[in-house]
């Protein structure tokens, strides 16, 4: 719990291990000699007492480490009780004393973790989760998107069903909208099979063919699975003249290490060409150099050092304080790189040293696209539905109904996050983004993003 991830506490079993070998064949004989066998089993009484007393009032990484080897030390007490008492029994009673001996260790050790067990609960003390304050309201969050897989799916009807509409003359768009919006993206790459199978014919590509503006857009966009599909949002943000930076940011500050990689991937199958390239050709300065370090995808993960938190604090505010190039790279690396619930922490402690919130120094101190990232990052990093919320407010209307934001944030988060992302929206700005939607977007193109969002009743 005190920043101990999985790697720690083996090292931790570890060091104590051998720790303990080392008192109980080196250290015990010479003071058995020295001190004789009662004093040394008060010796070692002594060091447990010390032990569980500096577990419980450490609050530190390294208070563990110091109270892991005075419990190695005091692993002598059992041997030196086990040679006392051996000394003072009959011979023809070792066994019986030395059993004993072992019977009562082994009760103790059934007996201390159902006790303790007690105890947490009277004290209310879970410890199969973090506390509020080492993790970030990403995970203790529960999210939910608004597409699931659809029951009793059968591809091949729905195929047949969407090669009826998007066959002859006319296009049944509604049909398009029920089947494609209904189905999970899994679901939707079967149905794309189905549909190759049964007309030889690539259903993205006839959807390319029919439809057109923003409705095609929906439409095959839902049709790449989600990885390819951020590829080729970044993919159309980068070429050509000018490059949609707030793309980059919306897509590499959000995503985990997971569909980084696969994202990467993705754009190599799908273009031909390394995606930390083309970001790096494309874009400048510490913007770019933030953006390359996100796309390694090397951030940790579920990692946490509360010891460190305040140093990590102070960096970020001389950063902000100073401004150099060097604490530019120091800020950019600090983000990219530590873990969600890490930074938690040392947003926590930036707010007590420097008595203002990050995303307020960050404003203040930074501007344009270097900014706006690194906000993006804090942002998502605290609570990604209310980033994806305040995105979507913004394309709608801050600039007059942005579309290729609103589609992507529609289609990327609809089986993630995208019903949390609308409780966020209507608990911040006061109305339904189903609302919004259907204020700004008309026909077909409506329909079709109404769909995704999957308004209830009492958003109309």
């Amino acid at each position: 719990v005190i920043g101990f991830g999985s790697v720690k506490i083996a090292a931790f079993i570890a060091m104590v291990g051998i720790l303990s070998i080392v008192a109980q064949t080196v250290f015990l004989t010479s003071l058995m000699r020295s001190l004789g066998n009662k004093n040394t089993v008060l010796l070692g009484l002594g060091f447990q007492m010390f032990q569980l007393a500096w577990y419980g009032f450490g609050s530190q990484a390294w208070m563990m480490w110091a109270a892991g080897i005075v419990a190695a030390v005091s692993s002598i007490t059992f041997p030196a009780v086990s040679t006392l008492v051996s000394q003072n029994a009959e011979s023809n009673q070792q066994g019986v004393a030395q059993g004993i001996i072992t019977g009562i260790r082994g009760l103790c050790n059934g007996l201390g973790p159902a006790l303790y067990g007690f105890i947490f609960y009277m004290f209310h003390v879970e410890l199969t989760e973090l506390e509020p304050e080492l993790i970030s309201d990403n995970a203790a969050l529960q999210v939910q998107g608004t597409i699931f897989p659809a029951p009793n799916f059968n591809p091949v009807l729905d195929a047949e069903l969407l090669g009826g509409a998007l066959q002859g003359f006319g296009c049944d768009k509604d049909l398009l909208i029920d089947i494609l919006t209904q189905r999970c993206n899994t679901q939707r790459l079967l149905i794309a099979e189905a549909y190759l199978g049964a007309f030889s014919r690539d259903l993205v590509g006839d959807l390319k063919e029919k439809l057109s503006n923003h409705f095609k857009d929906v439409m095959v966009g839902l049709m790449y699975p989600p990885p390819s599909y951020d590829a080729h949002e970044l993919w159309h943000a980068m070429k050509g003249a000018g490059t949609d930076e707030s793309c980059l940011i919306d897509i590499l500050a959000s995503r985990t290490n997971g569909e980084i990689f696969q994202m990467r991937e993705a754009y190599y199958l799908q273009y031909s060409r390394d995606l930390q390239e083309d970001i790096y050709s494309e874009t400048s300065g510490h913007f770019r150099d933030m953006l390359v370090s996100l796309v390694q995808g090397t951030r940790e993960e579920g990692y946490t050092d509360p010891a460190t938190a305040t140093q990590d604090a102070m960096v970020l505010w001389e950063a902000c304080q100073q401004r150099t190039g060097e604490h530019k790279t120091l800020l950019q690396l600090m983000l990219c790189n530590k873990s969600y619930q890490q930074l938690c922490l040392v947003f926590q402690e930036f707010q007590s040293i420097s008595g203002q919130d990050i995303v307020d120094a960050i404003n203040e101190c930074y501007d344009g696209y270097f900014r706006e990232l690194l906000v993006a990052v804090v942002l998502c990093i605290r609570d990604k539905p209310a980033y994806f919320a305040y995105r979507l407010y913004s394309a709608i209307h801050d600039f007059g109904f942005h579309n290729k934001t609103v589609i992507r944030i529609l289609i990327a988060r609809s089986e993630i996050d995208l019903m949390t992302v609308r409780k966020r929206y209507r608990e911040r700005y006061g109305k339904s983004l189903f609302h919004d939607i259907k204020d700004f977007a008309s026909g077909h193109y409506e329909k079709a993003l109404l769909a995704i969002c999957a308004g209830d009743a009492d958003d109309y």
